[in-house]
């Protein structure tokens, strides 16, 4: 049998090759996300003992009894120092597929993220309701990221609610506006 693929080697490529996930399936070689396009990484097709070893090193203990009660389990996992990565681990037909999804290290400004000043205008408003939607991979998360921490900067909301998945990593600066009631994170 070969051995599994070296996952610090396979996170280093997400990085390298400017991805944005990293799939683990039995039956297929690793798959990187470039771009919104499922690219192959060179290496050889994964067996169900490849993706059960990848799996055990990295699930924590107190979530293994989730996995495979519930067919899933979600959790982050730092990569180097400067990197950290969202993980997604399903169970079907008793076999394990992952999905690591890149967690930037530093927040954009919104006008670096693209948007466009007519929303940014709209954080600035006392009242309102925002939705980001996209599908997976199109920077909802990122997104709200910069949205939130734009408004916290200049003391702008009056009340901010956002559902960010909790592996996403925001500063935690105190909003400056006095009228600032709430943020979840």
């Amino acid at each position: 049998m070969t051995p599994a693929p070296d996952l610090s080697q396979l996170l280093a490529a997400v990085m390298d090759r400017g991805a944005s996930d990293l799939h683990l399936q039995v039956g297929q070689a690793p798959m990187l996300r470039i771009s919104g396009e499922m690219t192959p990484y060179e290496c050889p097709i994964l067996t169900p003992e490849h993706t059960q070893e990848i799996t055990t090193s990295i699930l924590p203990p107190h979530m293994y009894e989730r996995l495979e009660r519930e067919g899933g389990a979600d959790f982050a996992i730092p990569f180097g120092e400067n990197a950290r990565f969202r993980v997604s681990i399903l169970k079907a037909k008793k076999n394990y597929g992952l999905v690591f999804r890149l967690i930037p290290s530093r927040l954009l400004p919104m006008d670096q993220i693209g948007l466009p000043p007519a929303v940014q205008a709209l954080l600035t408003r006392p009242r309102g309701l925002i939705l980001v939607t996209g599908p997976t991979g199109s920077g909802k998360s990122t997104t709200l990221a910069s949205m939130v921490t734009g408004s916290m900067r200049t003391g702008s909301p009056t009340s901010s609610r956002s559902r960010i998945p909790s592996s996403t990593i925001t500063p935690t600066k105190k909003a400056s506006s006095p009228n600032a009631r709430s943020m979840w994170m």
